[in-house]
């Protein structure tokens, strides 16, 4: 599998299976992803946009290799390295390839708990009022 197909395939799935998982833990009463307001210095996000999502990093740490065979027209095709062992028989190929270890991290805002996202807007409104209320000269309405 090449890399890009590796990044993109688990980068789905994670938001599929958050995605999925929403649906039955708020039949429960939970939350999965809820809309996060407010909160400094949490270390499960290092961010949030507006409209609350948390953003994540998703840490890779992938070993991939650049087979010769693969280096065709001047473009090496990167992809993952796969050890299996299917029974010891030998390879007969000329081909030879190196393993790398790569890592490096992507910034991902998962799909956030549509109850808690309404609750946020909902929260934000009111503080905006609140705020503007406070602020408004007196006689100025």
């Amino acid at each position: 599998m090449e890399l890009k197909d590796f990044v993109k395939d688990t980068l789905i799935q994670i938001c599929q299976g958050v995605n999925e998982a929403q649906g039955e833990v708020n039949s429960i009463g939970g939350y999965v992803n809820p809309a996060i307001y407010g909160v400094n210095g949490n270390p499960s996000h290092f961010s949030t946009l507006s409209q609350g999502e948390g953003v994540f990093m998703v840490d890779f740490d992938v070993a991939v290799t650049v087979s010769e065979a693969e280096k065709q027209n001047g473009q090496a095709k990167i992809s993952v390295a796969t050890f299996l062992n299917a029974g010891g028989g030998i390879d007969n190929s000329t081909s030879q390839s190196s393993v790398t270890k790569i890592a490096f991290k992507v910034p991902l805002s998962l799909p956030v708990c549509p109850s808690s996202k309404e609750r946020y807007k909902q929260e934000r409104r009111a503080e905006e009022e609140q705020y503007q209320n406070l602020y408004v000269p007196s006689g100025v309405g």
